[in-house]
């Protein structure tokens, strides 16, 4: 309440700051607010937005632990992850997009019996791609070591639109071969307004389908449609970010406490980044 009252006080005119009536100091009016103590009350403003944030992210984090946990109880799992290679997003960006699919992906026991996963690319119309795909094609070449090791690093940023509609229509293809008794999910990452049409039905079909969505909008996506596309409740389904360095906390919040999903079954051992996969 203090830290409120001081923050009201300093946008008023020195002139009228004694109506504040707050028993901090008995300083003159006149020095009460010198240089240092501005920037001691800034540093306060700081933490308390920091607290925030840390909140914030905690919650969301909670909530998308608690699902992705939920999935993998499950034997046989269906995932689609269609990420946003706009231009908006930027090469950096779409690297942490890519980094939170790869560290979400560790923690599930990817095989042919198992998890199976589709990861799509979307910017413009003609720039949707499909680069991982063991939902339509089925094998038992396809583990979580080709897949964090080969196919992940081959995906490349291209730039252009944001065709939302595209990606999600794309995902009902893949899903199309989805083993009828698996969990599907879908994981929409993108960071602007969707443009090419109107991807709410689509999505509203997806569901009635059977699958899951979790919506992240980062920075500058459309948050209505994104809670709107979202599986219910989809409080806990839509992941609304204020910017990148957000995105990249929740990855760490989530992914830091998941349960440990099984290694892959191949020979030999190798370690992908800090993960052993064998």
């Amino acid at each position: 309440m203090i830290v409120g009252a001081l923050l009201m006080c300093l946008a008023l005119d020195q002139s009228k700051l004694v109506d504040c009536n707050l028993k901090v100091s008995d300083a003159p009016i006149g020095g009460f607010f010198n240089a240092g103590q501005k920037k001691k009350l800034k540093d306060v403003e700081s933490k308390l937005e920091n607290s925030v944030l840390k909140s914030k992210v905690e919650m969301l984090g909670e909530a998308l632990r608690k699902h992705v946990n939920s999935l993998k109880k499950s034997k046989k799992v269906e995932l689609v992850f269609l990420v946003d290679a706009s231009a908006s997003v930027g090469e950096g960006n779409f690297a942490s997009e890519l980094k939170f699919v790869q560290k979400l992906l560790a923690d599930f026991t990817v095989s042919v019996n198992d998890t199976r996963v589709s990861v799509i690319t979307f910017a413009s119309k003609g720039q949707v791609i499909r680069h991982v795909d063991h939902i339509t094609f089925p094998s038992a070449a396809n583990h979580k070591c080709v897949l964090l090791h080969h196919e992940l690093p081959t995906i490349h940023y291209t730039g252009g639109g944001t065709y939302t509609l595209g990606a999600v229509l794309e995902a009902q293809s893949v899903l199309a071969h989805a083993r009828p008794d698996a969990q599907q999910a879908v994981f929409l990452i993108t960071d602007g307004f969707s443009n090419g049409g109107d991807p709410l039905p689509a999505a509203k079909q997806l569901k009635q389908s059977g699958a899951t969505v979790f919506t992240f909008g980062i920075r500058n996506g459309n948050t209505r449609e994104l809670y709107e596309m979202a599986s219910l409740p989809a409080e806990e389904h839509s992941y609304i970010l204020d910017s990148f360095g957000e995105f990249a906390a929740l990855k760490r919040q989530n992914l830091q406490t998941l349960d440990n999903g099984a290694l892959c079954r191949s020979s030999p051992q190798k370690f992908i980044g800090n993960m052993l996969c064998h």
